[in-house]
């Protein structure tokens, strides 16, 4: 936990006009690793107030970017949000996965760089596809039930491989047809 105005008045980045109840705030704090932490501590001429704060800022939107879910009122809506987040993973999958040209080739930049997508990009998208689900279940027909159940499993299982390691051989892969389900008209 870094402080972007410094807790004691000789740290970086101090300022002796803060209140107490601002440097010892949540808003007066950021995550960092212990390296980062380290080099915006030795350089609080480099590492300003105000650069620190738009970092803790920005990210903290795009957070809340990622996490509410829009209840819509239509499905032509919620078909066009669940399918840019589905293209944008199978592009993913078909650029840098084990499938991919690329990937088949064993190339170890292109398997890098799939697992760091994996990360950033597709188990984060997978999960918002499930949150849109869920907070807009009323909007699917019941015979659409089944595959976005398939689709559940399938991200369960892409999330626990990545995540905890746990190489299911028995895992399902995407379902065939779930993005024809939330394919925009």
């Amino acid at each position: 936990m870094a402080h972007i105005v410094a807790a004691s008045s000789d740290g970086p980045r101090a300022d002796s006009a803060a209140r107490d109840e601002l440097l010892v705030s949540f808003d007066n704090l950021l995550l960092l690793c212990p390296n980062c932490h380290t080099i915006i501590d030795k350089a609080p001429e480099a590492f300003s107030v105000e650069l620190v704060r738009d970092w803790k800022n920005s990210h903290e939107q795009r957070v809340r970017d990622n996490l509410e879910i829009r209840k819509y009122t239509n499905r032509e809506e919620l078909n066009n949000e669940i399918y840019s987040l589905l293209l944008a993973s199978r592009d993913i999958w078909q650029q840098y996965g084990p499938d991919s040209p690329s990937g088949q080739m064993l190339i170890t930049d292109v398997s890098d760089v799939w697992r760091k997508r994996v990360f950033s990009d597709v188990i984060p998208g997978n999960l918002k596809v499930i949150k849109l689900i869920d907070a807009n279940a009323s909007l699917l027909e019941s015979s659409e039930l089944e595959i976005v159940s398939q689709f559940r499993l399938h991200a369960k299982a892409l999330e626990e491989r990545h995540l905890s390691g746990v190489i299911n051989q028995a895992a399902p892969r995407f379902p065939a047809g779930f993005d024809a389900v939330f394919r925009p008209s």
